[in-house]
C-alpha cells in the first residue's frame, strides 16, 4: 500500500546485494574469521580448543550465525550473505521513517529524524560491511535498534501495556545477544535493560497482582538465563574461563588454557585498542597512548564525527 516504500526496498536489496559481492573485509577475517567459521561448521565442540589457538576460544556468537548458514550454495560463502541480512532489516526501518516524511501519512517522530540522519553512515558502511565477517558491525546495528526501541519506550505516549512489554523483551533479548557476540557490549545492554525495565515497571506494577508480577519477571528473565547460560558453558569448554580471556573466573579443568596465555591475550586486546601494532609492556604502563588515539580517531568521520555531531545536535 505504500510505492515510495516498496520502490526503497528495492533500491535496498540491489545495493546492498551489489556491495555483498565484493571481496572479504577486514584482516581478521583471513587472519581467525574464516577459520573459525570452518571449524564450527565441521566438527562438534571441543573442550579445550582454545589451547590450539587462543582465538578459537573467543567464543564470539555471531561465528555461530555465519556457520549456520554455511551450508548448499553458501557453503565458504557466508561472508556474501550473513551482514546483508541484518542490513537489509535496518535499512527497511530507515525506509519506513522516509515514507513518513515524504508522504506525510502519518506522524513524523524525532525518532524519524534520527533514523534519516544515520542514512550516511549505513550507506558508507554498506560499502565496507556487506561483504565481511566484521564482529562489531552486528553490535552496532543490534545497538541502534535497542536506541530505537528506547526511544520509543521513552517517549511515546501512546504505548499499551502489552506492546511496552515486549519493547522492553525485545531490549533484554537483544541485550543478552549482544553481549553473546563480543562482551565489551555488556555495560550497553546491561544499562539499556535497566532503563527499559525501570520505565516498564513505573508505569505498570501498580496495576499487577502477584502472580502477573512473578509472571512479567520470569518471561524477562528467560533472554538472558536461554541465550547466556549456554554461551557461557561453551566459553568453559572452549577455554576453561567463563569469559576468556578473562582470568577473573577460571574453572579448575585440565584441558583448561593456561593463565599465562590467558593473560597475554588480555593485554594484547587492551594494547591493540589503545596503540595497534606497539608492544603491550609500552602502551599500558603509561598513558602516553591518548595523543595518538585522538589522532587516529578524529580520522573517521563517518564513524566517530558524523555520530557525534549528531549527538550534539
Amino acid at each position: 500500500r505504500n510505492p515510495l516504500f516498496i520502490l526503497w526496498i528495492i533500491f535496498s536489496v540491489l545495493f546492498i546485494g551489489l556491495q555483498a559481492m565484493g571481496p572479504i573485509g577486514p584482516h581478521d577475517s583471513g587472519l581467525y574469521h574464516l577459520q573459525t567459521i570452518q571449524w564450527l561448521s565441521s566438527f562438534p565442540i571441543v573442550p579445550g580448543l582454545g589451547n590450539l589457538h587462543g582465538r578459537l576460544a573467543f567464543n564470539n556468537a555471531i561465528f555461530l550465525y555465519n556457520a549456520a548458514l554455511n551450508i548448499s550454495i553458501w557453503s565458504n560463502k557466508t561472508h556474501h550473505l550473513a551482514n546483508g541480512v541484518l542490513l537489509l532489516i535496518f535499512y527497511a526501518r530507515i525506509g519506513l521513517s522516509l515514507s513518513r516524511l515524504l508522504l506525510k501519512k502519518s506522524t513524523f517522530q524525532g525518532l524519524d529524524l534520527f533514523l534519516l540522519l544515520l542514512i550516511p553512515a549505513i550507506i558508507n558502511l554498506s560499502f565496507r560491511q556487506a561483504s565481511t565477517t566484521h564482529t562489531g558491525f552486528s553490535l552496532w546495528l543490534i545497538g541502534l535498534i535497542i536506541g530505537v526501541e528506547l526511544w520509543y519506550l521513552l517517549y511515546d505516549n501512546s504505548l499499551t501495556s502489552k506492546r511496552m512489554f515486549e519493547i522492553v523483551f525485545t531490549i533484554v533479548l537483544l541485550s543478552s545477544v549482544g553481549v553473546a557476540i563480543k562482551l565489551s557490549f555488556i555495560g550497553f545492554g546491561f544499562l539499556s535493560s535497566v532503563i527499559a525495565l525501570f520505565v516498564w515497571l513505573r508505569a505498570n506494577f501498580e496495576g499487577f497482582n502477584i502472580s502477573e508480577k512473578i509472571r512479567k519477571t520470569v518471561l524477562f528473565s528467560l533472554p538472558p538465563i536461554l541465550i547466556l547460560v549456554p554461551w557461557i558453558i561453551r566459553s568453559v569448554i572452549l577455554s576453561g574461563y567463563i569469559a576468556f580471556p578473562n582470568t577473573m573466573t577460571v574453572i579448575k579443568k585440565d584441558w583448561r588454557v593456561p593463565v599465562k596465555t590467558a593473560i597475554d591475550y588480555e593485554r594484547k586486546i587492551k594494547a591493540w585498542a589503545k596503540q595497534p601494532g606497539v608492544d603491550p609492556k609500552i602502551v599500558l604502563e603509561n598513558s602516553n597512548w591518548i595523543k595518538p588515539w585522538i589522532k587516529e580517531k578524529i580520522k573517521y568521520k563517518f564513524d566517530i564525527i558524523l555520530p557525534v555531531i549528531m549527538f550534539i545536535s
